[in-house]
């Protein structure tokens, strides 16, 4: 999976620097939107479970630079997936911790489910209007509501993958014994590696994102 930096560069190489620098610009803005709503999905819930911690910390909050990980937008800018960052204490909340995690991990992947159907059925009700427009405010509200809806399913998607320190494996955290995840988490590095290093990523999360967004757009 090729992140940003390679798009730019190969967009330089072709010739089409404009077109891509302004496919670039929109899709950051969209990230400047799903990003701080999914990291504020995990501050809600985990508030809601008795956490102050997402409050004292200042992540209740839409700015997206309050949320965001060095290394997750590193990963972003070069391979096209990365991760912002909640912080949370399970220890302040109320009940279980294994439900407590699950359901603050969850949390994230919902809401950019939710983005995802939300645009998808704006996208269908002004579909005719849009693509048969000529504007350039119709081109960029049609592109727009596509991306919104693409990105937000790679953003859900990826965090589901059941790696640790990604929401997928929060989830199952939350519902295994301890002593098995903590032998899982020893491996945490290699299993990073063999994602940022191979193909797999690439084909664990197209696939499902491809199938997802035919069904919620029609294209």
């Amino acid at each position: 999976m090729n992140g940003p930096l390679f798009t730019l560069l190969n967009g330089i190489s072709s010739g089409n620097v404009g077109q891509v620098i302004s496919s670039l610009i929109l899709i950051g803005v969209i990230l400047l939107i799903c990003f701080p709503l999914h990291e504020l999905g995990h501050a809600v819930v985990a508030t809601y479970l008795g956490d102050d911690t997402p409050r004292l910390m200042g992540r209740l909050t839409l700015n997206p630079f309050a949320h965001l990980s060095l290394l997750g937008s590193a990963l972003f800018v070069l391979f096209g997936f990365g991760w912002a960052t909640t912080p949370v204490n399970y220890s302040r909340m109320r009940g279980s911790y294994g439900n407590n995690r699950a359901l603050v991990s969850v949390a994230g992947p919902l809401v950019n489910l939710s983005l995802a159907v939300l645009s998808a059925g704006v996208f269908r009700l002004v579909d005719s209007s849009l693509s048969d427009g000529t504007s350039l405010m119709s081109e960029v509200v049609y592109l727009f509501l596509v991306q919104m809806v693409r990105i937000n399913l790679l953003l859900m998607v990826f965090n589901l993958l059941p790696l640790p320190g990604l929401d997928g494996w929060g989830i199952i955290r939350g519902l295994i014994p301890e002593q098995i995840a903590q032998t899982v988490e020893r491996f945490q590095q290699i299993a990073w590696i063999i994602i940022i290093a191979t193909p797999i990523a690439g084909t664990l999360i197209s696939g499902p994102v491809n199938q997802l967004f035919r069904v919620l757009t029609g294209l």
